[in-house]
């Protein structure tokens, strides 16, 4: 596939219907092709495609795209969010004047926050970009930080990042995905059919146990907060990062919701919505309830209802040694590579 350069007339990144972009080739993407069907994750192209209803490699190379981009900009606003807080005790930063935006939480200085999404998408990823990149994170004192490099980035940057200073490492991120709608903007039959009963369709073995789904407001955030910090071990961390998990709830743009056990907050998960693109994270499970399927259940509550916001594509990622192919609701899309500074990345968001 050819890498290019999208253009639309307004909103923000990722809000656009494929009506609305203009194509052009990117400086750098020239000859950058790849067979459809394969994966050379070495070359850093698609391998194992597994796409719903996409039958061309242009087709492939725009929904990486638009992924890619909606992401980055999910990511972005997360740290807006969190540096509004009173205080902004996680001292989040962002900065959206290049390119692509560039996040920090200088309290944890950890790659699992200090992550940037859509280098080489957007833009040629040239080794100007790279050293505002570096010099972002010198400047505010972060040791570690980490570049996700997608399938269509131009094949240059990552010898590029390994002359600034960052190494490859075997961690990865598997993007997954699902067309819920057609391209076009009308929802039709690419979407899961029918499903009436969400649970009946998350349980392989066919459990009826019934799932008390919420959505979850912001009279709900110290809850949420607090199975946050316990489902991922981040009461071990120098601050708290409840902030960090409270700060998008009740606000537009992020929709969270809960499963319920006899009243008790089990299970979280996070959808955010931008025009025609849904992405999906921010998932925990309390370790009592870990292996019943409730984040399963939760993903289909929120793909039927980005479906019916008249979304045409969700999206999610997730850390590729963790996948469990039982337990995903949505399709292999493509596999990012990890290049680092300073210690090995942590789990992803």
């Amino acid at each position: 596939f050819r890498a290019v350069a999208h253009r639309h007339s307004g909103g923000s990144i990722g809000a656009s219907s494929i009506a609305d972009l203009e194509t052009q080739v990117l400086p750098g993407h020239e000859g950058f092709s790849a067979d459809a069907s394969t994966l050379d994750l070495e070359a850093g192209r698609i391998l194992e495609v597994r796409l719903c209803n996409v039958t061309t490699a242009d087709d492939q190379r725009i929904i990486a795209m638009r992924v890619e981009t909606h992401e980055a900009e999910v990511w972005a606003r997360c740290f807006e969010l969190a540096a509004a807080v009173p205080g902004n005790p996680l001292g989040a930063v962002i900065d959206r004047s290049g390119p692509c935006p560039l996040p920090a939480l200088t309290a944890v200085d950890s790659g699992s926050f200090n992550r940037i999404v859509a280098l080489g998408v957007a833009d040629p990823g040239d080794p100007d970009t790279i050293d505002r990149i570096v010099s972002f994170y010198r400047d505010l004192g972060q040791l570690n930080y980490r570049v996700e490099l997608a399938p269509v980035t131009p094949p240059d940057v990552a010898s590029s990042l390994g002359r600034a200073g960052l190494r490859q490492v075997s961690d990865g991120t598997t993007n997954v995905w699902h067309r819920i709608g057609s391209m076009d903007g009308s929802n039709g039959s690419t979407a899961i059919e029918e499903v009436h009963d969400l649970d009946q369709y998350c349980d392989p073995h066919g459990s009826q146990e019934a799932r008390d789904i919420r959505r979850l407001s912001a009279a709900d955030a110290e809850q949420i907060g607090a199975l946050n910090v316990r489902a991922w071990g981040a009461w071990q961390a120098r601050v708290s990062l409840s902030p960090w998990f409270t700060a998008t709830v009740g606000q537009g743009g992020f929709d969270h919701y809960g499963v319920f056990v006899d009243d008790e907050l089990v299970c979280t998960g996070v959808l955010a919505i931008d025009g025609q693109m849904a992405w999906i994270g921010f998932d925990a499970t309390h370790p009592r309830h870990r292996s019943r399927q409730f984040r399963r259940s939760l993903t289909i509550r929120r793909l039927a209802d980005a479906r019916a916001a008249g979304c045409t594509i969700i999206h999610a990622e997730g850390s590729t040694d963790r996948l469990s192919g039982r337990s995903r609701v949505l399709d292999t899309l493509y596999v990012r590579r990890f290049f680092v500074h300073g210690g090995e990345p942590g789990p992803g968001s």
